[in-house]
Parts: structure tokens; C-alpha cells; sequence
């Protein structure tokens, strides 16, 4: 299958939409949980089996989710300093790195071992938190 994250700069949420190799369509498989503007699914990525998605919304909701191939769950929510958009998901050594940032607000780092529970690290980036930003981008990843 494969899956595409959209966004939306408002009254509307954003999707995940999977198109399956039986009829060559696409369907919705996740809807984001919040119309307002900016809103959407950033990034996608396999890691451990699983499809990572990262959402935003100027609400704002900051959230990672995962999806089994039958049911998303949100397994991590932005707080205070890691409220941002996450733009960028990598697997490196073992672990999904999840980065986030833009224009108003700093960079953070989170990291993963085990795809369950993400640990902010953005304290090993230069300065810790930063003022540097990163930018937005629509994620697609086969499965």
C-alpha cells in the first residue's frame, strides 16, 4: 500500500490517504483531529514494523502516531518545549529520530528505541534548545 500525508490551511483536517494495489484508489485512513488552519500530517516512516506519522495543527497539537495496518494510536504529544511541528523522521542505530521546528518556534530532537515512548534529546543539539528552524514537508513512504 501507499500512504500520503496531505495538509490543509484550514476548515478542513488533514489525511492520511492509502491507495492499495487491489483497485488503485485512494481511501482515508486517518483523519487528522483539528480543522484549524495549517494543519496536516508532515511526515511518514517505517520503523519497527509500524507506519509513523507525524501531525500538526495551529491549535496547536503536536503529535506522533502510529499505525498497525488496522488501528492509529497517539503515542506522544507535544508539551511546552517540544509543542512544534515535527518535520523530519530518520532511523538511525536502532532508534526513530523525530525533529521538529519552524519560523516561531525552536528545534527539538526526540528519539525512540523502541517506537513506544520518545525522549526529548534535544539538548545534544548545539545549544540546546535552538533558534534555528526547519521546514514543513508532506511525507510519503510504500508499506
Amino acid at each position: 500500500n501507499l500512504y500520503v500525508g496531505t495538509d490543509n490551511v484550514g476548515g478542513a483536517a488533514g489525511l492520511v490517504l492509502v491507495r492499495t494495489t487491489i483497485d488503485g484508489a485512494y481511501a482515508t485512513s486517518k483523519t487528522g483531529p483539528d480543522t484549524g488552519s495549517y494543519n496536516g500530517f508532515l511526515t511518514l516512516n517505517v520503523f519497527n514494523g509500524l507506519l509513523f506519522a507525524t501531525y500538526w495543527d495551529s491549535g496547536p497539537n503536536s503529535l506522533i502516531l502510529s499505525f498497525d495496518g488496522t488501528t492509529w494510536t497517539t503515542l506522544y504529544t507535544g508539551a511546552t518545549t517540544t509543542q512544534r511541528p515535527f518535520t523530519s523522521q530518520f532511523v538511525w542505530n536502532n532508534s526513530l529520530f523525530v525533529v521538529g521546528g519552524s519560523k516561531s518556534f525552536g528545534a527539538v530532537l526526540l528519539e525512540s528505541d523502541s517506537g513506544a515512548i520518545f525522549t526529548d534529546r534535544t539538548q545534544f543539539m548545539t545549544g540546546g534548545t535552538t533558534t534555528e528552524t526547519t521546514v514543513p514537508a508532506i511525507g510519503l513512504v510504500g508499506l
